[in-house]
């Protein structure tokens, strides 16, 4: 008996964010980074912290999520993050970055 790990249609899904992934992390390579118009579109996270799980993602309050809508979320994977923290491309999705939490605590 075979058994499946996942559906024929959670592996297409998973292709495709494969694929936007990669696409996306060749821009970064190549001395790009997500344009104006991906930010604008893109879920806004806030008071943001990496996240030492299994894999490194982000935690914060999101607004604008297309899934989770505002609330706090923990993301995927981060694949990349900007020097000055401004904006991040998990493994579904980029995200428009707020202040990170040590830097809130730092201003207080």
């Amino acid at each position: 008996m075979e058994t499946s790990i996942m559906t024929m249609d959670q592996a297409r899904l998973q292709l495709l964010q494969l694929r936007d992934l990669v696409r996306d992390l060749e821009m970064i390579v190549n001395g790009g980074g997500p344009t104006k118009q991906l930010l604008e579109t893109a879920p806004f996270l806030d008071l943001w912290q990496l996240e030492n799980r299994y894999e490194k993602g982000l935690a914060g309050y999101a607004a604008g999520h297309p899934i989770l809508g505002d609330q706090y979320v923990h993301t995927s994977q981060v694949w990349a993050l900007s020097q000055r923290g401004r904006w991040a491309r998990t493994f579904t999705r980029w995200y428009r970055l707020g202040d990170a939490i040590d830097e809130v605590v730092v201003k207080s």
